[in-house]
C-alpha cells in the first residue's frame, strides 16, 4: 500500500514494488473523496491497465538514470521521448495512448497538431531553456499545456520528444535500443534526428 497518492510503481535495489492502491480504477469512491489531492487528469490513469506501463517506466528510470539538475527543456524532452521509445519496445501490444497517459482524443490532438505545437517551443525559444516553471509547464503533468490551444495534454514535452526519438531512429536503424538509452549526448540525438514536423 502506498497510501494513496505516493507511488504507483518504484525500484529499490532489484525489486520492484507495485503500490495496488494507485490502480482500484478511476470511479473508486476514495479516490472522489481526495479529489483536493487527486486531479481527475491523475485519477483518469489510476487504472490495472497502467501498472505494465509504470513498472517499465520505473526499470527504464533505474537502467538509464539521467541527470537531476540542470537539464534543458530539449534535453528533457528527448529523456521523455527515449522512455517513449523503450516504452514501445519493451511492451510492444500495449496501447500507445496508455504508454503515454493520453486519451486517444488527445493523442489525436497531438498529431494533427504536431507542426503547431513544435512552431510554438521554436517561435517563443524555449528550446534551450532551463528556467523550472517553463519546464514544469511543457514536462508536467496537467489537463493541458499552458500556452496551447484548447484540447492539449499535459506534458507535452513527452509528445514531442517521441516524435524527435523516432525520428532519429528511422534515420538510424542501425542503432540499438541499448545504445539509444546509453547515449549521453541528447543534443546529438536531436541535430541528427533532423526532426522537422509537416
Amino acid at each position: 500500500m502506498s497510501a494513496i497518492g505516493n507511488y504507483g510503481a518504484l525500484t529499490v535495489d532489484s525489486t520492484v514494488g507495485i503500490g495496488l492502491d494507485m490502480y482500484l480504477g478511476k470511479d473508486f469512491p476514495i479516490y472522489g473523496v481526495l479529489s483536493s489531492e487527486l486531479p481527475a487528469y491523475l485519477v483518469r490513469t489510476f487504472e490495472p491497465a497502467y501498472i505494465p506501463v509504470n513498472v517499465m517506466k520505473v526499470v527504464e528510470q533505474d537502467l538509464f538514470p539521467r541527470p537531476a539538475e540542470g537539464r534543458k527543456l530539449i534535453e528533457q524532452m528527448i529523456d521523455a521521448g527515449r522512455q517513449q521509445y523503450f516504452l514501445s519496445k519493451v511492451l510492444p501490444a500495449t496501447a500507445d495512448t496508455l504508454r503515454i497517459g493520453y486519451t486517444r482524443a488527445q493523442l489525436d490532438w497531438c498529431k494533427e497538431n504536431e507542426e503547431l505545437i513544435w512552431q510554438y517551443f521554436v517561435q517563443q525559444n524555449l528550446l534551450y531553456t532551463t528556467d523550472w516553471q517553463q519546464l514544469m509547464h511543457f514536462m508536467g503533468e496537467g489537463p493541458s499545456t499552458q500556452g496551447m490551444p484548447p484540447g492539449s495534454p499535459g506534458k507535452i514535452g513527452a509528445y514531442v520528444g517521441s516524435r524527435i526519438v523516432s525520428s532519429y531512429m528511422d534515420k538510424h536503424p542501425d542503432v540499438s535500443l541499448e545504445q539509444l538509452m546509453e547515449n549521453k549526448d541528447v543534443l546529438q540525438i536531436f541535430n541528427e534526428s533532423k526532426y522537422r514536423p509537416r
